[in-house]
């Protein structure tokens, strides 16, 4: 792809993607974090009493169980030991009375049957031959209340201790048809091991139900002796006694919210009881782990935009990957038009996604039609080109000829003694409607004229050239302009299918006798310049005639003026007068009368190209609008003389 071609428009629609992307998930995570900030202290709550409730529940549970456990070993003790005793009371029911003695001798050396004592009663209990206890506290204790037994002739069980403080659970009946009775001894202390180990299996048991609860990070559950304030489990971060003290505090005020200081930072505290046991739970959560949910809920939505832009830049890297690349190749052949050869066929179709059917597809089947009319039209101004060419070509032969129509100055009027003469003309194309003429119809006769042709181009050129022709042709014997004037008009009316006409401004000087006899056909009056002072007129005190070439039997008529020394006549065509300006003014005849008072001193070529350019100034950057033709006539002499 040529650089820049399609690049920072890829880019631009890269970024664009991720930051609507990113801009539409800023709001979700502001909402989100503002509803955890909001939440934080009720999230923490809600966790940590429903935490310190199932504690509650379990431990009371399993207290229950150990309870229960604990009495079951104790029941079945002392159902083995009745069960162990009526079977000895039988065994020595059946011996007979003169055997008892020996059957205990011989049951007292065997083991594993147990500690059992044989009283014989009479006025009192007394110890029976063939056992012996030597402990008197025991001794005593038993003795007492094997008579009642015998006397009551009821079993009964008791726990008893001896002098070592060692417990016993005795269980005490009375022989059939005998006067003895059997007290049998069990120790407790295989009890209490079997206890101890209900209390390991407790601790164990708690223990994984506390670690099983959902604590917030660095939490802890502990569960306390309400008097001691001892932990029940083992902790490796055990409340200080400064702690222990205001839980205790808290717990007899009957709050169940506290925080306590610790090293580590302040402590939330959560306390409850066990129902049924002097225990006091206290879930401890740290103030700065509180902070822990908020945190981890920023990282999972920073985690989650972060894909979703990435995956937002994998889709937008493919959409440009299939968008822009044909773009760019696009961007290269429109920057490559300047370099086309359009007189030819277009070559560059092949590099253009013209198989595509959506907006880049139009683009290049768009394009590849506007570089064939491109071709087209090019072609077409070549040949447009050429025909301007050539007909300016002849436009330009034709005024070259129609400036040989129009006369020169030749040295006979520059060096004339009676008079001065100059004319220009300005075509407003290449070819003009305007005409000038001036030549001697005898030897004292000048004849001059301006004349102002309808429209302009080259149709107003060649009526012009006819209009020349026959001034020259008709004008020569005659001295009334009045009949030359009406001699072209009828020639003209006659051949004039075009219906066009012109306007002319006809005199003829006498220098012999300075009389000016001029002729107007629809022309604006002649302006006089006086020599001797006073101010510039217009010779407008008549109505002019009409147009010629309209009307074959139209009538002029002369008018006269004789021309003191120094008096300068301009004759001039509208193209001067109605030369246009600002806020739709013209030139006018005022403009006129105002610029020959500014160039009376002037030289006549001065004069004349002088109104030209005021006219000019006048209409500034305007196109000129018309023809504009200018003649001036000056009688030669001293005014003053």
């Amino acid at each position: 792809m040529p650089q820049n071609s399609g690049t920072t428009l890829y880019s631009k629609f890269l970024w664009f993607i991720i930051l609507i992307v990113a801009i539409s998930m800023v709001p979700l995570m502001a909402h989100d974090l503002y509803l955890s900030l909001q939440n934080e202290r009720e999230l923490v709550d809600n966790t940590a009493r429903n935490t310190l409730s199932a504690a509650r529940e379990n431990l009371s549970s399993h207290f229950s169980r150990a309870i229960c456990i604990e009495a079951g070993i104790v029941q079945d003790i002392k159902l083995d030991i009745k069960l162990a005793a009526d079977a000895m009371a039988e065994l020595f029911a059946h011996v007979g009375e003169g055997n008892i003695a020996s059957l205990a001798e011989d049951l007292a050396r065997k083991p594993g049957i147990g500690a059992f004592i044989l009283f014989q009663t009479g006025r009192e209990a007394v110890q029976a031959a063939g056992t012996r206890i030597d402990d008197p506290k025991l001794f005593t204790r038993l003795k007492t209340r094997a008579f009642g037994a015998a006397v009551e002739q009821a079993s009964e069980s008791m726990a008893v201790h001896d002098s070592s403080g060692r417990l016993f659970l005795a269980y005490i009946t009375p022989l059939k048809q005998s006067n003895h009775v059997l007290c049998w001894l069990f120790p407790f202390d295989d009890a209490t091991g079997l206890a101890m180990n209900v209390q390991d299996w407790l601790r164990d048991s708690i223990a994984s139900i506390l670690n099983s609860l959902a604590i917030y990070p660095e939490g802890r559950v502990h569960v306390l002796n309400a008097s001691t304030l001892e932990d029940f489990l083992p902790s490796d971060a055990p409340f200080d006694p400064t702690s222990r003290l205001l839980l205790q505090q808290a717990l007899q005020e009957g709050k169940s919210f506290t925080k306590i200081p610790s090293a580590t930072g302040p402590l939330h505290c959560y306390l409850g009881s066990v129902p049924g046991r002097d225990w006091l739970i206290a879930v401890a959560v740290p103030a700065h782990a509180m902070r822990q949910p908020v945190l981890r809920m920023l990282a999972r939505q920073a985690a989650l935009l972060l894909a979703i832009m990435a995956l937002a830049g994998l889709a937008a890297l493919r959409l440009g990957i299939v968008q822009f690349r044909p773009l760019g190749e696009i961007i290269a052949v429109v920057r490559d038009f300047p370099r086309q050869d359009f007189t030819r066929s277009l070559d560059f179709s092949s590099r253009l996604p013209l198989g595509r059917r959506d907006e880049l597809g139009d683009l290049a089947r768009a394009l590849v039609e506007m570089g064939e009319m491109l071709r087209k039209t090019l072609d077409g101004m070549l040949k447009a080109t050429a025909a301007k060419e050539r007909l300016e070509g002849e436009l330009t032969a034709a005024r070259r000829i129609q400036e040989g129509l129009l006369p020169t100055l030749t040295p006979e009027f520059g060096t004339h003694a009676a008079l001065e003469l100059f004319a220009s003309m300005k075509p407003a194309r290449h070819v003009g409607g305007d005409l000038y003429d001036f030549f001697f119809v005898s030897e004292t006769k000048l004849c001059v004229a301006v004349g102002d042709v309808a429209g302009k181009g080259v149709p107003a050129a060649l009526f012009m050239s006819s209009a020349v022709t026959l001034l020259r042709g008709l004008s020569h014997g005659m001295d009334s302009p009045a009949a030359i004037v009406s001699a072209i008009n009828r020639d003209l009316a006659a051949r004039n299918p075009e219906n066009m006409f012109v306007t002319m401004a006809v005199g003829i000087y006498d220098t012999r006798t300075c009389v000016f006899t001029f002729t107007l056909a629809g022309h604006p009056a002649p302006a006089l310049v006086p020599g001797a002072g006073g101010g510039c007129r217009l010779l407008d005190d008549f109505t002019p005639d009409l147009v010629a070439g309209v009307m074959a039997d139209a009538c002029y008529h002369d008018h006269k003026i004789v021309l003191e020394p120094g008096d300068t006549l301009f004759l001039y065509t509208d193209g001067i007068s109605e030369s246009p300006g600002a806020q739709g003014k013209f030139f006018g005849q005022k403009g006129i009368l105002h610029g020959l008072e500014t160039l009376r001193d002037k030289a006549l070529p001065e004069v004349c190209n002088g109104m030209l350019r005021l006219a000019e100034n006048f209409s500034r950057s305007l196109p000129q609008a018309d023809d504009a033709t200018v003649l001036a006539l000056r009688r030669k002499g001293n005014p003053h003389g």
